[in-house]
């Protein structure tokens, strides 16, 4: 009969060789994520009631696993950097739409996408954004699907990017 010591070292070494994980855990993803600028700007707006942020994002997804992979922009989202911890600045509003779009990458192969960003800064409108302001070091944190993902759709986060205020657009009185 095995000791507890040896059970516990058996159990660690069985373990530590399967990679156990949680089963609601994000699975892993092979993918690179870039912004392809280093800095970009918005352009906020006041509409009525709402103070509105809006900028494109142009973006690099290069898929460099072995597997088929697609983009969703659902579960994608926008993280703001304050020191050296990361909190989120953006999340969409998705819709139910019936319309989808093609953000399929194959194994060894790259896509180019804008994605544009639009949120309330002041106001009821939605999404809100999220940041403590709108100056700042940004990340994308893409959202990915692929066959056989059970459970949380894995995340991979971009380089960072710089975001500015271009210019305010406020109507006349």
């Amino acid at each position: 009969m095995k000791s507890g010591r040896q059970l516990h070292l058996v159990t660690s070494l069985v373990c530590a060789a399967s990679a156990c994980t949680h089963p609601t855990s994000p699975q892993a993803v092979s993918a690179t994520v870039a912004v392809r600028a280093t800095s970009l700007e918005a352009v906020v707006t006041v509409v009525e009631r709402v103070t509105w942020i809006q900028f494109d994002v142009p973006l690099r997804f290069e898929n460099t696993g072995s597997t088929r992979i697609t983009f969703i922009p659902c579960a994608s989202y926008l993280e703001a950097r304050s020191g050296t911890s990361w909190s989120h600045a953006w999340r969409p509003t998705c819709l139910v739409t019936g319309e989808s779009q093609d953000d399929t990458v194959s194994p060894g192969e790259a896509r180019e996408v804008t994605v544009r960003i639009a949120a309330a800064l002041d106001g009821p409108g939605g999404p809100s954004w999220e940041a403590d302001g709108i100056d700042g070091n940004l990340r994308y944190v893409a959202g990915f699907g692929y066959t056989g993902l059970d459970g949380t759709i894995p995340t991979v986060p971009s380089n960072e990017f710089v975001l500015t205020v271009a210019k305010w657009m406020v109507p006349a009185p």
